[in-house]
C-alpha cells in the first residue's frame, strides 16, 4: 500500500495559529518530516511538540535546505529531501511540516518531485485572514 504526503502548513511562527485539521493530520501520519537539520533549529517543530504529545513516538527526519540562491544546490537539496520521503512513502502517510503556507515553502518544490514519482501528495493549507480597514480622515 503506498501511503500520502501531506505538505502542513503549522503557523506563522507561533503555536496559536496551528489548526485543528493540521494537528488531526499530523496525528494519522507515522512519519514526520521537517525543512530544518536539527530539532533544536526547527520551528515547526517547536510549535506542534507543545501541541502533540504522541509526536516523539513518531519518526521523525529533518531535512537541512540551504539558504542560498543556487539552483543547483537548491534542486540537490529538494531532490535528496523527496528520496527520504520516498523510502517511507512506500508503506506510511508521511507529514512535511513547515512554517506559514506549503505553497510558498521547500515543502512545495518537494511535493513536486514525488508527485512527478507518481506518489499521492496533498497539501493542508495555512488559512490566514487579513483584515484591511480603510481610514477616512474628514479635514
Amino acid at each position: 500500500m503506498k501511503g500520502i504526503l501531506y505538505g502542513i502548513g503549522v503557523g506563522i511562527g507561533t503555536s496559536s495559529r496551528l489548526s485543528i485539521n493540521a494537528l488531526e493530520t499530523i496525528k494519522k501520519c507515522d512519519v514526520i518530516f521537517f525543512p530544518n537539520k536539527s530539532r533544536a533549529d526547527c520551528r515547526a517543530y517547536q510549535i506542534v511538540k507543545s501541541y502533540l504529545s504522541e509526536l516523539e513516538t513518531k519518526k521523525l527526519c529533518f531535512c537541512n535546505f540551504p539558504m542560498t540562491k543556487d539552483k543547483k544546490s537548491l534542486a540537490q537539496a529538494w531532490e535528496k529531501c523527496a528520496g527520504m520521503i520516498c523510502d517511507d512513502l512506500k508503506e506510511k502517510n508521511v507529514a512535511f511540516l513547515t512554517i506559514v503556507s506549503v505553497r510558498f515553502s521547500v515543502c512545495n518544490y518537494t511535493v513536486t518531485i514525488l508527485k512527478m514519482l507518481n506518489f499521492n501528495c496533498t497539501l493542508v493549507l495555512l488559512l490566514i485572514c487579513i483584515i484591511v480597514f480603510n481610514i477616512i480622515v474628514i479635514a
